[in-house]
């Protein structure tokens, strides 16, 4: 289930790079 946990990360990296509004709102838990 480790690529999962990779999709998810890289989405939301890929999520606050052009929308650095969404970075605020989808803070991640250490």
């Amino acid at each position: 289930m480790e690529a999962l946990y990779l999709h998810l990360r890289c989405q939301h990296r890929k999520s606050v790079l052009p929308s650095p509004q969404v970075q605020p709102r989808r803070r991640p838990r250490g």
